[in-house]
């Protein structure tokens, strides 16, 4: 007697078979493919090449000199601040004419600036497109174009110009814009489809921390004329700020792929740290402090979350004995950050520690 195959299908229980179509988890699913997509961690990719060169770099390294980058990275971009600080300045009552040390600070502050920005850009670009020579050129016209017209807005209108440091973003991003597209090429851009949308992605991520750079002084405004409880409604547009502007540049930077994360938390995050620290300062209720608190503490929560579990799933399938080939240096050919890091630290230094500056306008003058 021969034997029959006899095809058994598997029996889905009525309840899960209603769960699943069910209009709650249907919209469950939704938004958790929503929340998926919209943490920018997600979207960075790391290259084999370079996770061994972590691996590497973390067997080769001493704590010591770990620890030493990381106290001394900073000190070329505060000292510039610093050296910037030392220039005297006039009272802002005795008008624009006197203040010629204010002209000649905001042209170094600029070009400061600039530079920070041509080295985020060049980092991230085909290489040799912008020479040192052309960094310089960027910068030295940026700074040269938005002091001449600083200088026309006080004569013609008010000193201190009022928003000051806040309005001059618009003019110091617009100028960098033109003259980087004229120092690479109209031409050179319209031939090299990949460097156009290397430089574009680039431009677009620059505007993006401009925008930063605007909303951010302007919200701590309004957030410190504010009383209690409505500081504790208001404080949560910060996140909303946050969250808009990082996907902008996670959009941007979308084909950098190991790249992603750090240009991310230098364009945004830090940025977000120092004003939710001016913020918790001035707040004027203990509800306030506590729903800052609380809600970077939900990030911080959600992001260690996800860092611990991809780092269990990593070690269960590591597998040690992987690329072992003596000849290979795979720390030589880490891609550098060292300049791209610099530059957003040179950017953010020179900005937020400028900004108090009575000469710059930052008395809003906001009534609520």
């Amino acid at each position: 007697m021969g034997l029959q195959h006899v095809q058994v299908k598997p029996k889905v229980s009525s309840l899960q078979a209603q769960v699943k179509n069910s209009l709650v988890f249907r919209i469950y699913l939704s938004l958790a493919r929503s929340w998926y997509r919209s943490q920018v961690g997600h979207r960075s990719q790391y290259s084999v090449e370079r996770m061994l060169a972590f691996r590497d770099y973390c067997q080769r390294t001493s704590i010591t000199r770990v620890v030493a980058v990381c106290l001394l990275t900073p000190i070329p971009a505060l000292l510039a601040a610093s050296l910037i600080d030392c220039i005297l300045l006039r009272p802002p009552g005795e008008g624009w004419r006197a203040n010629k040390g204010l002209w000649v600070r905001l042209l170094l502050e600029a070009f400061a600036v600039a530079m920070g920005l041509i080295s985020q850009v060049r980092g991230v670009i085909v290489t040799g497109t912008i020479s040192n020579a052309g960094a310089v050129v960027i910068s030295a016209g940026t700074s040269v174009c938005y002091v001449t017209i600083a200088i026309v807005v006080a004569a013609y209108w008010e000193f201190p110009v009022p928003f000051g440091f806040v309005i001059s973003v618009a003019p110091v991003v617009s100028f960098f814009c033109l003259w980087t597209v004229l120092v690479v090429g109209p031409r050179t851009l319209y031939t090299t489809p990949l460097l156009r949308h290397q430089i574009k992605s680039q431009l677009i991520i620059v505007a993006t921390q401009g925008l930063v750079g605007v909303l951010y002084p302007i919200f701590s405004t309004v957030f410190i004329r504010l009383s209690g409880v409505r500081q504790a409604a208001f404080v949560l547009v910060m996140p909303l700020i946050k969250y808009t502007t990082k996907q902008i540049i996670a959009n941007a930077a979308s084909s950098l792929h190991e790249y992603v994360g750090p240009v991310v938390v230098f364009s945004v995050d830090v940025f977000n740290v120092f004003y939710v620290a001016i913020c918790m300062k001035s707040s004027q209720s203990l509800l306030t402090t506590l729903v800052m608190v609380a809600a970077d503490g939900f990030h911080m929560f959600v992001a260690l979350r996800t860092i611990f579990h991809l780092a269990r799933v990593v070690k269960s399938r590591r597998i040690d004995d992987v690329s072992r080939q003596p000849n290979i240096d795979y720390v030589r050919d880490l891609p550098g950050m060292a300049h791209t890091l610099q530059g957003h630290l040179f950017v953010w230094s020179v900005y937020i520690l400028h900004l108090p500056l009575v000469h710059y306008g930052v008395d809003f003058n906001i009534r609520l």
